[in-house]
């Protein structure tokens, strides 16, 4: 039996074949946007509708204040040009450009806002007039947490960095909201400078007020230098100070948000805890902003990119810890001023404070430590530096507990500071995530963590020292020895390059008693018989392996997040996601004892690693070497003491 549609009627009127093809399935107005531009839209609504509960000044709170509210509405309704645009409710002839500007002007109002009661704080601070008779002064947490709101309200979407133009455009206004930040934090510690000087003469009638004066002077200084030189790192352009950076915000904007309890503020008492530029606090109000700019998705065309990144990773835990040590550092001496004023104004020193001196001086030495062990070897200074790391913590936990006791100390210094919150978690974490998260970092610690610490003998080691075989001559008048032959692989490969190991040579004949050397991941000692002889080359630090995206980082094989335009400008800087790699051997049909060939030698991108190998294992090709641009400055001093004409010639002509 035949089926309708093979009727001679034709088709029947209900089957498949007799209507047209469904039209097309239409696109949805958010294809192409990845999760984070939504999570960005929420992180702004919370920051934003957060700060209408904390304190604005040291009498209202944001939600009190008729001209914050406005402004805070405003600021979450510039949120919606985002999805009318999406949804064709804008005039046609916007762009993603138009849409951007009109964003940013919504929230003009709320930063202008905040500029005004900066300035009535100022006002306050250099009158004589009781807080709250005129104006309220103070400057709340409120101000902070709601800038950062703004912040990330204002700024990209990766949806929309959609042209070259428009990416140019947002990273130099990045840039800009960068600098004007770091500008108000030092002109907000300015002025609190000015305002003691202006005091001066008042404070040091008081007991124990020089003590005062020192403490003032000093705590403005230091929360400078905690707002600003990581600011200043970032705009100067240092991958490592962003990350810095972005813990001090993230803990500031924690600080902020339980600002009240941790200064012990009594709900329902009518009056709020709030920074000031009549003390030395007020420039830490702009690090929650800060935080928030350097995450636009135009970050990495703030900042230079590191090779190696795992280098980049270690400069992240080595500012870390050199932060804790200024921190902790300065705030004991801080403690120690108070204590000692006290003292000699009859005041009494209570056991307590002086532990806490003690405290912060031990942590800033664990920080010290950790830094000193990691510098000098990362391989195996790994474990050593993540205990003393653990120690800080410890040591800042105990400082907190210390502060607990407000009323033995001056207002000023008895309560939970952001300084402290930093030294006990926010610095240590992170320099705890630089050594265990990033995949660039676990992979180079799979290739060089069984390194063994070299024993105390009391001469300094180069720090990233790479081993040199003891077969290869320290100078012109030692005899090459031959390196044992190794089956040459198909392709070299950097896994298999790094790190080099020595090949056995045989005992020097002036000195039968002397035992070889043995492999070990430093640089190699010169043999007993030949004092003249140089150091061996070291070559830095280098990655082995081709490393997948890190902590923060994006990769594109794996995850549509920033999928377009970040793929798209990635090849305007030819220093960024470009890894070489080893050339393939001129003549594969050959079989060298060593896997490497004059165009490696000579190729400019090659590895540092394997250009010592080839220094070591391939003396045919050290004039290449001597022509090679990369060469480092190490082994062009070593190439030039074996005394080959050819050699010389090269190098000569380099110089030339």
């Amino acid at each position: 039996m035949s089926s309708p549609d093979e009727q001679p009627g034709g088709p029947h009127p209900y089957s498949s074949g007799g209507y047209p093809p469904p039209p097309a399935k239409r696109p949805s107005a958010f294809a192409g946007v990845p999760v984070r531009d939504y999570v960005t839209d929420a992180v702004a609504v919370l920051l934003l509708l957060v700060s209408l509960g904390l304190g604005w000044d040291y009498r209202y709170t944001a939600g009190e204040r008729l001209e914050v509210v406005l402004a805070t509405v405003l600021s979450v309704l510039s949120l919606t040009l985002f999805y009318l645009a999406r949804f064709g409710a804008l005039p046609r002839g916007w762009t993603n450009r138009t849409v951007l500007a009109a964003r940013a002007l919504a929230n003009v109002p709320y930063v202008l806002l905040v500029v005004v009661y900066l300035v009535l704080d100022v006002g306050v601070a250099f009158t004589d007039e009781v807080v709250g008779e005129v104006v309220p002064g103070g400057i709340g947490p409120a101000v902070a947490v709601g800038l950062a709101g703004v912040a990330v309200a204002a700024g990209p979407r990766v949806a929309e960095l959609g042209s070259a133009r428009t990416v140019e455009l947002v990273t130099a206004w990045t840039r800009r909201a960068l600098v004007a930040l770091l500008g108000v934090a030092l002109a907000l510690q300015l002025v609190s400078l000015v305002d003691l000087a202006t005091n001066l003469a008042d404070l040091l009638r008081l007991d124990g007020g020089w003590g005062l004066v020192l403490v003032s002077l000093g705590g403005t200084l230091l929360v400078a230098l905690v707002a600003a030189v990581p600011l200043l790192g970032v705009v100067r352009g240092s991958a490592a100070w962003r990350w810095v950076l972005l813990a001090v915000a993230t803990t500031a904007t924690l600080w902020f948000v339980f600002y009240g309890p941790f200064h012990g503020e009594q709900p329902g008492s009518g009056f709020h805890t709030a920074l000031t530029v009549a003390t030395w606090h007020a420039g830490y109000v702009v690090l929650p902003a800060a935080g928030a700019v350097v995450l636009y998705p135009v970050w990495s065309r703030l900042v230079r990119p590191v090779a190696p990144p795992e280098r980049e990773w270690f400069d992240v835990a080595h500012r870390s810890w050199l932060s804790v040590v200024v921190i902790a550092a300065g705030y004991a001496l801080l403690h120690l001023v108070v204590v000692v004023a006290s003292g000699t104004a009859g005041g009494g020193v209570r056991a307590w404070e002086v532990a806490l001196v003690v405290v912060l001086v031990l942590t800033a030495l664990a920080a010290f430590v950790a830094r000193t062990v990691h510098a000098g070897d990362p391989a195996g200074g790994r474990p050593a530096a993540l205990v003393a790391t653990s120690v800080v913590v410890a040591l800042g936990i105990v400082a907190l507990a210390l502060l607990g006791d407000a009323d033995a100390l001056p207002r000023l210094l008895g309560q939970v500071d952001l300084s402290d919150l930093l030294v006990a978690f926010g610095l240590p974490t992170l320099a705890t995530v630089a050594l265990l998260g990033p995949a660039s970092v676990r992979q180079w610690y799979a290739v060089h963590g069984g390194a063994v610490r070299q024993p105390w003998t009391g001469e300094p080691q180069p720090a990233f020292a790479h081993p040199v075989p003891t077969g290869v001559p320290t100078q012109a008048s030692a005899p090459v020895v031959p390196p044992t032959a190794q089956p040459a692989p198909a392709e070299p490969l950097p896994s298999q390059l790094a790190p080099v190991q020595p090949v056995t040579a045989e005992p020097v004949a002036e000195e039968p008693a002397a035992e070889p050397v043995a492999a070990e991941p430093v640089a190699a000692e010169p043999v007993a018989a030949e004092p003249d002889a140089g150091p061996a080359p070291t070559v830095p630090l280098q990655r082995a392996v081709p490393d997948a995206a890190g902590l923060g980082e994006t990769d594109p094989a794996t995850t549509q997040e920033e999928p377009t335009w970040f793929d798209e400008y990635a090849g305007d800087d030819p220093a960024e996601g470009q890894e070489p790699e080893p050339a393939a051997p001129a003549h594969p049909d050959a079989a060298p004892a060593h896997p490497f060939t004059a165009e490696q030698a000579s190729d400019p991108s090659t590895d540092l690693e394997v250009l010592a190998a080839i220094a070591a294992q391939a003396p045919e090709l050290r004039v290449h070497l001597a022509s090679n641009p990369s060469t480092y400055p190490d082994l062009l001093e070593w190439l030039g003491r074996l005394g080959d004409p050819q050699i010389d010639a090269a190098l000569a002509a380099r110089r030339g």
